[in-house]
């Protein structure tokens, strides 16, 4: 419950934050776009494209249109206008930040009944897959969040909320989030067979590749699902699939928690390290790991895949018209004592007099034996953290200024690294607020430094941690 309250403020804060910071939907998710067959919400300008010799980002619309599988049972037919008004209203305070594409249909029941209007919903990028989109959207829109019913739809998870004088009932594919809306119990009934009919989305396999837009607006699914970004690997892409597998347990195995993580990655790391031929802990190419939340693994997921980028230093992946194959070498990072980073740290250092968010400190090492089996990452970072405070404390001149300090950050070996028999950590000190959320700053910790940006009166602060893939 928890995180259904937490996702249901992102939503209601993302439909109205200011578009500068650096946590908001790429620029694309910007304008909204609805497919119907009568009318549509207005929307807004329309971001500039891409360079004409890069692909175009999918349009919304088409990508909601393509959400509708077989509906048995109803008919489709048009909607007028006076049948979406109330819909349109509710919905506007969302499109374009949470929904970037909406079609709407109408359900009349073969065998009589009240209409259902259904609406397959394209969301935005980064929360497409989202296990907690569709509770969280229901949470926004009943306000309090206490109003939502968690119900049982075809055997998947949806939920329900009574507003106005209609049922609304939720549910989200790995692709697409949809809404069915009317009386009972006609909306459970169209809700079950839009579910039994939705198409079965595709898993991303080896050798795809995928664009998603680069720098800080590349954003990328929740899971690894859709066609919608796949584009050719000879043209420009962002994004390289070096692994994609489904697990070996079986329907019925429990959720297996952190060994299941670490079985992910040790996976990753070892495709990674055949396909670019480096470890990705000190190279510029990075990986993004794929694998089911406890949430996916009780619906049923059971996918595997690791997604190869460049890193772009401001953040997100760069333009590829190569291949991340074999790059080697001339893809490490030579790291300093007192580099500075500004949005990643697996990307080439920048002048400390430039805004950024992160410094490295330097390499540290542990005397455990050879051979000896990875403890987890968990335990290798609350081992080495203290190691690493005590050289970011050594290093730094000023710890606290401002309302803000500096805090340590120890990245450890990676599990392919530590069964390799190498011990090496990687110390970073990041300025932070008293939250701990990440701070712009420029100057270096070794001596004069300043804050560029400040949580508490600007939303370019970075949140430590993500939710969503993760990040090497």
């Amino acid at each position: 419950m928890q995180r259904h309250w937490t996702l249901a403020a992102v939503l209601m804060l993302a439909a109205s934050a200011c578009t500068g910071s650096t946590t908001s939907p790429p620029s694309t998710a910007q304008s909204a776009n609805v497919a119907s067959t009568t009318t549509t919400l207005p929307t807004a300008a329309a971001a500039p494209g891409p360079e004409s010799s890069d692909p175009s980002l999918p349009d919304p619309m088409d990508v909601a249109e393509q959400g509708w599988g077989t509906i048995a049972g109803f008919n489709r037919r048009d909607l007028d206008e006076s049948d979406l008004a109330s819909i349109d209203s509710r919905l506007r305070s969302v499109m374009g930040t949470i929904i970037e594409g909406i079609s709407y249909t109408g359900l009349e029941p073969d065998e009589g009944g009240a209409l259902v209007i259904g609406l397959s919903m394209s969301p935005a990028v980064f929360l497409q897959g989202d296990p907690f989109l569709a509770p969280g959207l229901a949470g926004s829109l009943a306000a309090p969040f206490a109003n939502v019913e968690d119900v049982t739809v075809e055997g998947a998870a949806a939920y329900r909320v009574f507003l106005g004088d209609s049922w609304w009932y939720f549910w989200a594919s790995n692709t697409h989030l949809y809404a069915m809306i009317g009386s009972e119990p006609e909306t459970e009934t169209a809700l079950a067979a839009t579910i039994a009919g939705a198409n079965d989305p595709y898993r991303w396999q080896s050798g795809d590749c995928l664009w998603f837009g680069t720098g800080q607006d590349t954003a990328m699914p929740f899971a690894p699902f859709g066609r919608s970004h796949l584009v050719k690997c000879a043209g420009p892409h962002t994004h390289e699939v070096i692994y994609a597998s489904t697990t070996g347990y079986g329907p019925e195995d429990d959720y297996p928690g952190e060994a299941f993580s670490t079985e992910v990655e040790r996976s990753c790391g070892l495709a990674f390290r055949d396909y670019v031929g480096v470890d990705w802990s000190d190279s510029k190419a990075t990986a993004v790991r794929y694998l089911p939340d406890l949430t996916e693994w009780d619906e049923g997921d059971r996918y595997i895949a690791c997604v190869a980028e460049l890193s772009d230093p401001t953040g997100g992946a760069t333009r590829l018209t190569g291949t991340l194959e074999g790059l080697g070498e001339a893809s490490l990072i030579e790291r300093s004592a007192g580099d500075c980073h500004i949005a990643t740290l697996n990307a080439d250092p920048v002048d400390c007099s430039l805004t950024h968010t992160a410094q490295f400190i330097g390499y540290l090492e542990d005397a455990t034996p050879p051979g000896t089996p990875y403890p987890g990452s968990a335990e290798l970072f609350e081992r080495e953290q203290p190691a690493c405070d005590a050289l970011v404390e050594e290093f730094s001149i000023v710890l606290e200024k401002d309302g803000a300090r500096i805090s340590a950050h120890v990245v450890p070996p990676s599990v392919v690294e530590w069964e390799d028999d190498l011990r090496r950590y990687r110390c970073f000190a990041f300025a932070v607020d008293a939250e701990g959320r990440r701070l712009e700053v420029s100057g270096s910790f070794d001596g004069e430094w300043a804050i560029v940006r400040f949580s508490a009166d600007d939303l370019t602060a970075e949140a430590l941690s993500s939710r969503v893939a993760d990040h090497f």
